[in-house]
């Protein structure tokens, strides 16, 4: 009897381990997934995308409320007061060095405009080129995250910045007067270990769209919310939550002149034309509405912020 069983055991556990998993496997077979239950009950699944812009519109909205909602595309200096964004993008080589220079391209994916990596042999021969296109012997500033003279790494990424001609100069008071300027500040970034800026297709947008453009492209939302994208300013000033701080133009500049930005976002809504998108407005009645100025495309609706939160608590 003992003999019978030590042999035959371990042959009738071996036929007991093969039905354990042909059972489990069948019945895996038979469970409907999640994504195949929810459809069948009537429930289509949402990807949502918030595009969050810097129009003063959105200056006392409670932007943490979107995120278990949908991933977070944010705008420049958003990250310098706001939780980090799930992706950040910026196109003017002043902000995108700021923002690599904080590592915040080493904490979430950063898509940057002309963020060309070059090997450290081109350093010198590159200052030299733009300060040579300009006539000059030394730039007027120079900003990077290493030493000014000496390489530090193997690649870094160079832009300049030049500001030449007569500029009229607004004061706090609104009088304004003319002034000559010959300004050439170059921008360097040595590029450090875990960089997280990407490699993309560019459309030559302004931030606001090119984040529209980046998310349609690469997260394939179903729907597309734009917040803080102020098209205008329905003061006499310049409508940006970071006016008056580094990198950005004066509290008392005149505002930005529309028509380029609204164009880039009527291109964006025909590029994805199955894509919903939203132009989330403080309320019906404010001037940023912009009704006249992005139309009445299929592929958008205006809603006030406080109907974006009604929407989001019944999902």
């Amino acid at each position: 009897m003992v003999k019978y069983f030590d042999e035959e055991w371990p042959k009738e556990e071996e036929m007991l381990r093969i039905g354990l998993e042909m059972s489990r496997k069948n019945k895996a077979d038979r469970f409907p997934t999640a994504d195949e239950r929810w459809p069948r009950q009537g429930i289509v699944m949402k990807n949502k995308v918030f595009i969050i812009g810097n129009g003063e519109s959105r200056k006392d909205f409670d932007l943490t409320k979107l995120r278990e909602h949908g991933k977070i595309y944010a705008c420049n200096a958003y990250y310098r007061d706001n939780p980090l964004p799930d992706v950040l993008i910026a196109v003017d080589s002043t902000m995108t060095h700021e923002i690599y220079h904080k590592g915040i391209a080493h904490k979430i994916p950063c898509y940057f405009r002309e963020w060309t990596k070059c090997p450290n042999f081109m350093y010198q021969t590159m200052k030299a080129g733009f300060l040579s296109t300009q006539g000059k012997q030394k730039e007027d500033k120079f900003i990077t995250n290493g030493d000014s003279a000496l390489p530090i790494g193997d690649y870094f990424v160079m832009n300049a910045h030049t500001i030449k001609g007569e500029a009229t100069i607004r004061k706090e008071d609104g009088t304004k007067y003319k002034k000559d300027v010959d300004n050439t500040h170059i921008y360097c970034s040595w590029i450090t270990d875990g960089d997280k800026t990407q490699e993309w297709e560019d459309p030559g947008y302004h931030a606001g769209a090119t984040a529209g453009h980046v998310a349609c492209k690469y997260d394939k939302p179903t729907e597309v919310y734009m917040i803080g994208m102020d098209l205008r300013s329905d003061t006499k000033y310049y409508n940006n939550i970071y006016k008056g701080t580094k990198n950005y133009s004066s509290a008392h500049f005149e505002p930005t002149p529309t028509g380029i930005w609204e164009a880039e976002w009527l291109r964006v809504f025909k590029d994805n034309p199955n894509v919903s998108f939203y132009k989330v407005n403080k309320s019906d009645d404010d001037k940023p509405t912009n009704k006249e100025l992005l139309g009445n495309e299929k592929n958008l609706t205006y809603i006030t912020q406080a109907q974006l939160l009604d929407r989001l608590s019944q999902k």
